[in-house]
């Protein structure tokens, strides 16, 4: 079964807060954890519940990110977006830690 992942991103590292992240990067995991497909998402200009109706659109499951406000949170949840909040790190590593079933809130890498 295929995963669709969102991930906050700033200069390629986890965006420190969901509400001012500039980009999402938008992955498509297959059911070996593979890579897909690998999007990036502009969505500096939007305000949390229009991420949060963008995401439900393209059928995003999880949203990886730093920090997250209560309002940003209860978006995410209405829309049955799982959330993985305090997250730390290069979006390429956390993103592999993922697909390998190894991340947590809380996680960070280097």
């Amino acid at each position: 079964m295929e995963t669709k992942v969102a991930v906050c991103q700033l200069n390629e590292r986890v965006a420190p807060r969901f509400d001012q992240c500039p980009e999402l990067v938008l992955v498509t995991i297959d059911a070996s954890g593979g890579f897909k497909e690998k999007k990036v998402l502009p969505v500096g200009t939007l305000k949390p519940r229009e991420v949060a109706d963008l995401l439900t659109r393209l059928q995003v499951r999880t949203v990886i990110c730093g920090g997250v406000k209560e309002d940003s949170q209860q978006a995410l949840k209405k829309c049955d977006i799982e959330l993985i909040d305090n997250v730390i790190g290069n979006v390429e590593d956390i993103l592999r830690r993922y697909s390998e079933g190894k991340l947590n809130r809380g996680n960070t890498s280097t």
